[in-house]
């Protein structure tokens, strides 16, 4: 029998065949996916930042393949998807990268720093756009 994704509304989803990237793979959340996606018979990219501990994704064998991008590079997020779909056409994307800044909005000695802000968003939300958007043009 192929192994399957098992839905959490009781539907499954065979994903023998498939390619999947997914970013912040290295770890945490991010990790946790491709380990599923991998046991279910997915090829997985995962894709996390070049500096990313990879032992994890390394003991998971040849269903996996680390990729170093940061998902607001374009460039880089593309590469990332022609690796994918040079493995199988990619029909799963899933997005784990993000970034939290830990400051007050409003304090006695500064407020919040913009720059930090704009990058948590960078990365929160146009990263993840970026990395929604961009499979479209494959396959």
């Amino acid at each position: 029998m192929l192994p399957v994704w098992r839905g959490d509304k009781g539907t499954d989803m065979n994903l023998h065949g498939m390619s999947a990237l997914v970013t912040g793979g290295a770890s945490g959340l991010g990790l946790a996916a491709v380990r599923r996606l991998a046991a279910a018979g997915a090829s997985v990219t995962a894709v996390d930042l070049p500096d990313a501990d990879t032992s994890a994704l390394t003991a998971l064998g040849e269903a996996v393949r680390f990729t170093a991008a940061d998902v607001v590079d374009e460039a880089a997020v593309e590469s990332a998807v022609e690796l994918a779909n040079g493995r199988r056409d990619l029909a799963v994307a899933v997005n784990c990268a993000g970034i939290v800044s830990s400051h007050k909005t409003v304090s006695r000695d500064a407020p919040f720093p913009l720059t930090d802000f704009a990058r948590t968003i960078n990365v929160n939300l146009l990263g993840t756009f970026n990395v929604v958007r961009l499979p479209s043009l494959s396959g």
